[in-house]
């Protein structure tokens, strides 16, 4: 998410100066604490969020180190299938 998002649907969702004249106290009240409510929920929101990207950075980087140590055991399997293609190269040339 880009920076300042929760800044900008702040924004949107306050209610104008002007439109503000005219409430009574009570129902100012009553929009504050609704406004604090879904800004605790957008904030736990951002905050779960956050936590299941990092657990997720982690698993990458976690699927990365695994790949590379498949890449590795490839590598020397390759190696090891190559020598023994030419170990048996080498005892067919001698049987013949």
């Amino acid at each position: 998410m880009e920076e300042g998002w929760i800044n900008k649907v702040i924004k949107q969702n306050m209610p104008t100066e002007e439109s503000l004249k005219d409430i009574s106290k009570p129902m100012l009240a009553h929009n504050l604490a609704m406004k604090e409510d879904e800004l605790k929920v957008i904030t736990e929101e951002r905050d779960t969020l956050a936590k299941d990207n990092t657990q997720l950075d982690k698993d990458v980087s976690d699927y990365k180190l695994e790949v590379e140590q498949l890449k590795k055991e490839v590598s020397r399997l390759s190696e090891e299938r190559d020598n023994f293609e030419t170990l048996l190269k080498a005892k067919n040339k001698n049987e013949l």
